[in-house]
């Protein structure tokens, strides 16, 4: 026997209908489940039209409305705040109880709170499901019930309690009988006089006549933090590159921020240029659950390498499903239960992949934990000493900034990772590291500066992730590295670009340069520059630092921590990777 007539699930960071955690719930809960999707104007305005990210959500939302109408289903997609519109689409619908999956970041949390806050006034249910992790929360504590701030013991902690229950998919495909057709304003299941009937009449009909697959790119630059569901990044606010404008151009053609399609007319879905971005790229990864299972499909075929290639950008060796779990086109569950089997089978690169996925659990934990670290407009430092650091500032200071995001900082490694990240909206795993480090401890600037901008420009971008990542090379968060610890990314160059195949297709300027001479360009000898036709400062940035001399500076700089007694044991040497 059901326990509600009708349910409404609300889709997130959580694009699939397979393993669905929440959808589970709902349709094994309830006689008729409604499915919606809202496309948050608050995450959204302060994007850049060509946002990268937008169109793999648009393209995940379309391709998630047509596996729900194959089974009977579809998806209602909204346009505005959903701190509103879920509300009002619940009671005009009749729905008894919402169903979405946990966020566990800070901004989601109090947008959650909200939401649930005006359902219990029209005595609607809100119920909330672990989906995008393994474990959370407090499910794994230390011996003495604390949450684990050291990635090895979480790790093995995580091992022991891993079971086939906590990796085994959800049974969605059993209830899928229960779902329901999206509503028609003006049907059934909509009162004409409705909040969201009312919204609906401030729909230009001009614009709600058609819906789009088509795609933009890009990114902003500097952005602090604000939740996201509805987008590749859960934080953001004032974008200096005209962010804002795109999306008030939006909205005052809507003339409403929460325009309803016009559903009786269409598919429900609105275009990217009715959300005020622009369709002209296709998403730059295959999107939705198709694009997920698409590229497991390929990586099955390199698993068994992934640890021995998995450092090196020039070879393809990611599985690249950093950006489907983002947005959940792909269960966490079926992730790592891949790894999980090829691991007890002694395949030693699933088990290196699934120590990367327990990574991704950790900093989940640590955010949910320590959301400090996380909260709009002020992340702090995991470990509060390390904010009395003094970071470089003025204008030299903004000119190495500047330098760095445009990838012409005179260090091959470091700008091909830069512009790699500025064409695609990816970066390789170990050249986030390398720019991370040269940014902190080469450059002296503030990690929040990085983390802002691969917020801005990362397909994948997560905040418990990035945050984390930002943090372990700042030396600043919970196992980090040390803080004598400094990457020289020159060794990090011949280490793991060793013939420079991944600098020449991202800084043609010195592909001319020799196996040797490529990963330092101001050593070459002037013959050697001048046979590869470059002019050091013009063809070519010279250095922007001098390695060792930052280094010292570095040193220097995080004394403030070493008196306070923090990391105080350092070697012989200073360690310079």
């Amino acid at each position: 026997m059901s326990d509600f007539t009708c349910g409404l699930v609300w889709f997130r960071r959580d694009l699939r209908v397979a393993d669905h955690a929440a959808l589970y719930h709902a349709l094994s809960r309830c006689q008729r489940v409604v499915c919606a999707f809202v496309f948050d104007t608050t995450i959204l305005d302060p994007l850049p039209p060509d946002d990268r990210r937008v169109p793999f959500i648009h393209s995940s939302v379309v391709e998630l409305d047509s596996t729900l109408r194959e089974s009977g289903g579809g998806l209602t997609v909204l346009h505005g705040d959903p701190v509103s519109l879920i509300p009002a689409l619940a009671k005009d619908i009749g729905a008894e109880a919402v169903f979405a999956n946990h966020d566990y970041e800070p901004a989601a949390i109090e947008r959650d709170e909200r939401v649930s806050e005006a359902l219990t006034v029209q005595s609607i249910a809100f119920f909330s499901f672990k989906d995008q992790v393994i474990f959370e929360k407090d499910e794994l504590l230390t011996g003495q019930k604390r949450p684990y701030t050291v990635f090895t013991p979480y790790k093995r902690a995580w091992l022991a309690a891993v079971t086939p229950g906590a990796l085994a998919p959800y049974a969605v495909d059993d209830y899928l009988h229960t779902l329901a057709r999206p509503p028609m304003l003006g049907g059934h299941w909509f009162d004409p006089d409705g909040p969201l009937a009312q919204r609906s009449r401030h729909v230009d009909p001009e614009r709600d006549d058609h819906a789009s697959h088509g795609d933009p790119a890009g990114a902003a630059r500097n952005a602090h933090t604000r939740s996201s569901d509805a987008v590749g990044r859960s934080h953001t606010n004032d974008d200096p590159h005209g962010a804002r404008s795109g999306r008030a151009r939006a909205s005052a053609h809507s003339h409403h921020t929460n325009a309803l399609p016009d559903q009786s007319r269409t598919p429900g879905i609105p275009s990217l240029a009715d959300l005020g971005f622009a369709d002209a790229q296709a998403p730059a990864l295959p999107a939705g659950s198709t694009g997920a299972y698409q590229l497991l499909d390929d990586f099955r075929n390199r698993i068994d390498d992934y640890q021995a290639q998995r450092d090196f950008p020039a070879i393809k060796g990611p599985s690249y499903l950093s950006v489907h779990l983002r947005f959940g086109t792909i269960s966490i569950r079926a992730l790592a239960r891949e790894a999980h089997d090829a691991m007890r089978l002694g395949n030693k690169g699933a088990e290196t992949w699934l120590s990367e996925l327990i990574w991704r659990d950790f900093y989940f934990q640590i955010l949910y934990h320590a959301p400090r670290v996380g909260m709009p407009g002020a992340h702090e430092a995991f470990r509060p000493a390390f904010d009395a650091i003094e970071w470089e500032t003025g204008p030299a200071a903004d000119a190495n900034f500047a330098a760095w995001c445009e990838g012409r900082t005179g260090y091959p490694l470091v700008d091909a990772a830069m512009r790699q990240i500025n064409a695609s909206g990816y970066m390789h795993n170990r050249l986030r590291m390398v720019v991370a480090s040269f940014l902190v401890k080469d450059l002296g600037l503030d990690w929040r500066l990085g983390e802002a901008y691969f917020e801005a420009k990362l397909n994948d971008f997560d905040l418990s992730a990035n945050n984390g990542g930002w943090q372990w090379a700042a030396s600043t968060g919970c196992d980090a590295q040390p803080w004598f610890r400094i990457f020289n990314p020159v060794t990090q160059s011949e280490k793991f670009d060793p013939r420079g195949k991944f600098i020449r297709h991202y800084v043609p300027e010195v592909a001319k340069l020799s196996d040797k001479d490529i990963h330092a360009p101001w050593r070459a000898k002037p013959e050697a520059l001048s046979a590869a036709g470059i002019s050091l400062g013009s063809d070519y940035p010279l250095p922007v630092v001098d390695h060792d001399v930052a280094r010292k500076r570095t040193l220097e700089r995080f004394s403030v921590v070493k008196d306070a007694g923090v990391d105080a044991k350092r070697p012989e040497r200073d360690e310079d990777d």
